[in-house]
């Protein structure tokens, strides 16, 4: 077998889980930032503020 064809697939293989991994951290910093991630209707977390009683 040649090495040449599998070092070309290998670095495909390591570029596509990069790409995931890296959609799949923005995603997730995206839906933190807007409350508690359902269509609940809650407060993102900047809006809330501590209560003083």
């Amino acid at each position: 077998m040649s090495s040449d064809w599998q070092s070309w697939i290998t670095l495909g293989i390591i570029i596509l889980t990069a790409t995931i991994f890296i959609r799949k951290a923005i995603i997730k910093r995206r839906k933190k930032d807007a409350g508690c991630g359902h269509d609940c209707g809650c407060p993102s977390k900047p809006d809330l503020k501590k209560k003083d009683d």
